[in-house]
């Protein structure tokens, strides 16, 4: 038997490490949270934790996300501190999933905390990609929303963990990788560092991994049970004429709206595309099945519009004070999800038929004129 590892608080009894999925948690395990966006590095950590256990694939390569569920993890042969209390690593859904909302990963994470029924974490892991080379208006709403979500006091229980730094392979990526981490200390992440967060690089190994948790976890070592932050419960609220509400109810409506009108944007354009081929001259093979894939992708986005407003409907029912933003005139922010789209619109779908070249021109003078009301 090899002799035990020490990173911090988290002890490895022995040099084989492996997550085991678990149903119910021990109340007193220690609970580290796994968040951030799409495709940072969440679920790759836990198998960076773990690379001798090959069947353990929980990660990808992908724009969405590959974790849709909350999945807890025990690190086996591992344990916090001299009472070996087990370590539960909880990987959550990843925010800017364009098929799934904000608010659907929020309450999937209540629920999981109510089943197990503890409302508490004790740290909160938030994944940076260091590879990004801007701070996008989305990304900038989902930073609010997860600072009003975990609240001021609870600062002191979060790393940000900038992650892909091992996908830097010349000088001029370190370079800019370093004024990126820079700008997110100096800047996006200032008000959380200054009130104890922690900010850190991991290079997707086992031992930078271990080095994370037992960082995160040491805060603790000196009581038990530590004084846990309550999720969800602390004072972020805001006030109006309706009504109270948590700020970070107010702030996934917000963010959701604006995803609703954007699907409306872009089902409409699909519509409008529809319209032009059917009054096109022909039935030439390429204009049946750009036919074809247009009316399929009008399935998807009606399909994904339902479910956003269905998960609308749940934070109204949870808070009616926030029913009356519904109006798309009183969105706040509106303008600025519009901009993020039409850097993202494709003028072409299908090379050659221009029937799709001219729908998507109609979405991008959608977008500009929805743009300049809004003004």
């Amino acid at each position: 038997m090899s002799q035990a590892e020490k990173y911090g608080s988290l002890t490895l009894e022995r040099n084989r490490l492996a997550a085991i999925p678990v149903g119910v948690v021990d109340p007193k395990s220690r609970i580290i949270l796994l968040m951030g966006t799409t495709g940072s590095g969440k679920s790759k950590f836990i198998e960076s934790l773990c690379p001798e256990q090959k069947h353990l694939v929980i990660s990808g390569n992908t724009l969405t996300s590959v974790t849709q569920e909350v999945e807890a993890y025990t690190l086996w042969n591992a344990s916090w501190s001299v009472s070996r209390t087990p370590v539960i690593l909880v990987d959550t859904p990843g925010f800017s999933d364009p098929n799934l909302s904000e608010s659907r990963i929020v309450f999937a994470l209540q629920e999981w905390l109510s089943k197990n029924e503890t409302r508490y974490y004790h740290r909160i892991l938030f994944f940076e990609r260091i590879t990004d080379n801007r701070m996008s208006g989305n990304k900038r709403r989902l930073l609010k929303v997860f600072k009003t979500l975990v609240g001021p006091d609870a600062a002191s229980c979060v790393t940000i963990v900038t992650s892909m730094w091992n996908q830097l392979w010349t000088s001029q990526q370190l370079d800019a990788a370093e004024q990126r981490y820079e700008q997110l200390e100096n800047e996006h992440w200032k008000d959380l560092l200054q009130k104890g967060a922690q900010m850190v690089r991991y290079d997707c190994t086992k031992t930078s991994a271990a080095e994370i948790i037992g960082k995160g976890l040491s805060s603790h070592v000196t009581a038990y049970p530590p004084k846990k932050p309550d999720f969800f419960e602390h004072e972020a609220w805001t006030t109006d004429d309706d009504g109270v509400s948590p700020m970070y109810m107010h702030m996934l409506h917000q963010t959701l709206c604006e995803r609703i009108e954007v699907l409306k944007g872009r089902l409409r354009s699909i519509q409008g595309e529809l319209a032009v081929m059917e009054r096109s001259e022909g039935e030439d093979e390429v204009g049946v099945v750009c036919g074809e894939l247009t009316r399929k992708e009008m399935e998807e986005v009606k399909a994904l519009l339902e479910a956003f407003e269905d998960d609308r409907d749940t934070i109204v029912g949870v808070a009616p004070s926030l029913g009356r933003y519904a109006n798309e005139e009183k969105l706040q922010g509106h303008g600025a999800m519009l901009a993020e789209e039409l850097k993202g619109v494709s003028m072409s779908t299908s090379v050659g038929h221009g029937t799709i070249v001219q729908g998507r021109g109609e979405k991008l003078g959608w977008l500009k004129r929805t743009m300049k009301r809004l003004k």
